[in-house]
């Protein structure tokens, strides 16, 4: 994994919360709930938050709104470091945008990024601890590690590919596309592919194989090169693969380079499939900088959806991806596919089932899981209730 230091909350000390229990949860969000009514609750007191429970929601009744507003929630003292393992492409904008807008730091919370290539990379650290969270598929190795017992799970959604939202595209090489070889998905027979992490058990299967299906054909008629998205391109431009499934920004930047050529969307071949989710840890899970990360987090992703859906403040977000993206020229931004993702970070129970069923049928997990079991929806109502119910802005 490559390892890079984003601290948000420069020259402050750094610390871990320790389990929390549910009791103390129950009161702090009461507290909330009334804040909501009158004035702002007040935050527990430093000394009491080291110990106190993460604050949790009784999901019986419904969500107390809130204003759109984290005036009188202090941040936590001293502040908690958070390791997230991130894939560093478009999928992460909301993180970029929650360091460069301080939302991470009004939490009182430091955002540690590794760069990690898949879900089957991220796994082992997010279950040894060496990840807190990581913004990944919720993949077979999830599943597996569920089905031995380690309590993770899906905390929110990170971004679905529509057929109007899909920020993955089958790409091919300039001189096989005008050599019209490729007009139809069988014709895709004999090609190299360039692939990211195949045979893992990851979203990235599920769409390679629905792409040959579409064509009638099997793994065994096309040769899979392994490749990261960052070296994608470069083995467009040297010859080394024929077509590849790649990802914003590299596919516009690609494409900008005139190593690439769109084909079809992903979006169109995988409607409503998640390619990242936010999983946490069973530690990281446990502690109130778990619910704060969520509401940092949704801050930015509501800023993104204003920005590139309704076009408010665009260019100053545009600004923020340029700096943490490898696209530095800010006229691609207009050609980019964007994922879908939800301003309330909610995940559909059904999308996640079906990735098990294919999961099992391919033999990545030999036990099934009950998915609706597994999507824990106390961070993304915490959060919800802190800034209340996303609203588009006016025209």
């Amino acid at each position: 994994m490559q390892r890079l230091r984003a601290s948000v909350v420069r020259g402050w000390p750094r610390g871990r919360r320790g389990p929390m229990g549910r009791w103390a949860a129950l009161t702090m969000v009461l507290g909330l709930a009334l804040g909501a009514c009158g004035a702002p609750a007040a935050a527990p007191a430093a000394t009491d938050r080291q110990n106190a429970a993460a604050p949790a929601l009784d999901v019986s009744a419904p969500a107390p709104v809130a204003p759109a507003t984290t005036a009188g929630v202090q941040p936590l003292s001293p502040p908690v470091t958070v390791k997230l393992g991130v894939l560093l492409t478009l999928s992460d904008a909301g993180i970029f945008i929650a360091m460069d807008r301080g939302y991470f730091a009004e939490e009182g919370l430091e955002v540690d990024l590794t760069r990690v290539n898949g879900a089957a990379e991220a796994m082992p650290h997010l279950t040894t601890g060496q990840l807190d969270a990581a913004g990944v598929t919720a993949a077979a190795g999830f599943f597996n590690a569920i089905n031995r017992g380690l309590p993770l799970r899906i905390a929110a959604d990170k971004g679905r590919q529509t057929p109007e939202h899909s920020s993955g595209a089958l790409a091919l090489r300039p001189d096989v596309a005008d050599s019209g070889r490729v007009r139809d998905w069988p014709d895709l027979r004999g090609l190299a592919l360039g692939i990211n992490v195949p045979n893992t058990g990851t979203v990235t299967d599920i769409q390679l194989d629905r792409m040959l299906e579409r064509g009638g054909l099997t793994r065994d008629d096309v040769q899979i090169v392994e490749l990261a998205y960052p070296d994608m391109n470069t083995a467009f431009a040297s010859g080394v693969i024929d077509a590849g499934y790649q990802v914003e920004p590299y596919l516009t930047l690609g494409e900008n380079l005139g190593v690439l050529r769109r084909w079809r969307s992903l979006g169109e071949i995988t409607p409503d499939q998640y390619t990242t989710v936010w999983l946490y840890g069973p530690q990281f899970a446990e502690t109130e900088a778990a619910y704060r990360f969520m509401v940092a987090n949704l801050r930015a992703v509501r800023d993104y959806l204003d920005a590139f859906v309704y076009g408010r403040d665009k260019a100053a977000i545009v600004d923020i991806l340029a700096a943490h993206t490898p696209v530095k020229d800010k006229r691609l931004y207009d050609r980019m596919g964007f994922n879908a993702m939800d301003p309330d970070g909610r995940v559909m129970p059904d999308r996640i089932a079906a990735d098990v069923q294919y999961y099992l049928s391919k033999g990545y997990i030999q036990q099934p899981v009950d998915a609706y079991q597994l999507i824990d929806s106390h961070y993304v109502d915490y959060a919800v209730a802190r800034l209340g119910p996303y609203r588009p802005p006016s025209p």
